[in-house]
């Protein structure tokens, strides 16, 4: 998917309100290129970050890819990790398969910008993730919503990461919103549903086009694994009927 205006908006943004992470890694060698239809946006973005007098041509290099973009955000000398090195990642490993241990706790900032999509056990990459973040470290994850037919495996929704990462993983979901590719577009947010028996639908406020899920999660010294992924209407729908049978 790579990292285009709007992605690039969110992560000035979060560049210039986290700390600085000591180990990050970015999922997949994503591309960040300057476009020049959106040249606008990427200085508006760094101008909301502090970033008032750089030139955007100090920011971008010729590679098109994002390690350069992302350093100048502060996010530290980015590492990154992918399947295979044909585009030169320094760690290959399989998401869709349990995670070598030595990368366990190995990172304190994860970016994944559009990789998930594509890999097929996408709850076995979730815990990978989980594992290789340090306590107290943040991973970001941006993936098709809706709008990208044949993109990847996936589109993902917000019962999968409220359930996995704050319901399962007990992590902070901190930020949750539907992203349009369009920058022009603005994002909107994409609410935990827990406790909720009406399903949150989107078709009649999603805009038309490209459009992604775009979440920021935080792990704490109290994350771990423990419980159940479901969907939350569903859940309490079962719990509803149970108490009703209890009540009888």
């Amino acid at each position: 998917m790579g990292i285009g205006a709007a992605t690039f908006r969110e992560l000035a943004e979060l560049g210039a309100r986290i700390a600085t992470p000591g180990a990050p890694v970015m999922l997949g060698r994503q591309r960040c290129r300057l476009k020049h239809p959106h040249r606008r946006h990427y200085r508006r973005a760094l101008e909301r970050a502090g970033h008032e007098a750089v030139s955007l041509k100090t920011i971008f290099d010729t590679s098109g890819y994002a390690e350069k973009p992302l350093e100048f955000l502060g996010f530290g000398k980015v590492e990154t990790m992918d399947f295979s090195d044909y585009e030169g990642a320094q760690h290959l490993a399989d998401l869709s398969k349990p995670l070598d241990p030595k990368y366990r706790g190995r990172f304190d900032f994860v970016l994944d910008g559009g990789t998930l999509e594509h890999v097929f056990d996408i709850p076995q990459a979730f815990r990978n993730i989980f594992d290789m973040l340090a306590p107290g470290g943040t991973f970001v994850s941006v993936n098709g919503f809706t709008g990208w037919p044949g993109h990847g495996f996936y589109q993902l929704q917000p019962d999968l990461v409220w359930g996995f990462w704050k319901h399962m993983a007990h992590c902070d979901v901190v930020r949750c919103i539907a992203l349009p590719n369009d920058p022009d577009v603005a994002p909107f947010d994409l609410p935990d549903n827990k406790g909720s028996a009406a399903r949150r639908e989107y078709d009649k406020v999603v805009p038309k086009g490209r459009v992604s899920i775009y979440y920021e999660i935080r792990k704490t010294a109290d994350s771990r694994l423990a419980g159940d992924v479901l969907q939350a209407d569903y859940e309490t729908k079962w719990q509803n009927a149970q108490d009703e049978e209890t009540d009888a």
